[in-house]
Formats: C-alpha cells, structure tokens, sequence
C-alpha cells in the first residue's frame, strides 16, 4: 500500500527509487512516486527498462537510459536472499528467553531504575501477571528512557 503498487512490484519500485538509508542508489530523478506510477504503467522493470524509450518525459526517459544496469543492479540489492542456508538443527519454534539475572542487570547498567522496581514487585492478579514475561507498561519504558 505504501508503495502503490502490488506486493511482487515493490522491490522495483525500490530499484528504481532507491533508498538512501541502504545505499541504494536507484535512478536519478526518479523517487517513490514516480517509480511506482511507471510500473504500473509498465508491469516491472523489466518490461519498463526494455521500453523506456517510450517514457513521455524526456529526463525521465533519459535517466532510464543512461542508469538501466544501475537499476537492475539496486533490484537485486533490494532483493532478500530466500536462499540462505540453515543448519540441519535449527528450530524456530526454540523458547530462549533470556536469564532473569541478565535482564536485571541490563537495567541497572542503563538505569531503568523504575523498570527494575516493577519487575521485582510482586505479581498482581491482573491478566498481565498471568503471562510469563514481567508485567512492564509502554508509559514506565518511555519514561526511563525520556530520563536518560
């Protein structure tokens, strides 16, 4: 939705708009916008590198010209990998939870003073207290962190 386009276009979508985050370079000239109104107007990149000569706007068309290899490049830069080998062992429905000891002194290093407090009182009977993770509110982390 952010980019306009269906889900399989967004990663030409950021081909050619770049991100300047990821140093992606993308086209020149052309941003999110622009990107996502010529694929939709072309289909993929693809097919809109192949006809770029029929891009209305001159600058336009010349930019996907002259930076085509660097489009295609940024399309595989954006790319994740779906590839990427795992051990034979790896289980992720694995429960690793940090040590208690290793949370507590994590606070303190920080000075989540009030985050501490909290995670050594004693269990209240709301519906919180029955989960497994201690019973911390949005309001006492973005105080802590305000007063860092």
């Amino acid at each position: 939705e952010k980019f306009g386009v269906s889900p399989d276009r967004v990663i030409d979508v950021q081909a050619l708009a770049g991100d300047a985050s990821d140093n992606i370079p993308g086209v020149p000239g052309i941003g999110v916008k622009t990107a996502a109104k010529l694929i939709l107007e072309f289909g993929d990149l693809d097919t809109l590198l192949a006809r770029a000569g029929e891009v209305p706007q001159k600058k336009r068309r010349e930019a996907l010209l002259e930076h085509a290899n660097t489009a295609r490049l940024c399309r595989k830069l954006v790319s994740l990998a779906t590839d990427a080998p795992l051990p034979p062992d790896f289980d992720l429905t694995a429960n690793c939870q940090p040590a208690r000891v290793d949370i507590e002194t994590y606070l303190a290093a920080m000075g989540f003073k009030s985050l501490l407090t909290q995670m050594n009182a004693p269990a209240s009977t709301s519906s919180a207290a029955s989960s497994s993770s201690p019973a911390v509110s949005n309001k006492a982390v973005a105080t802590e962190s305000a007063a860092l």
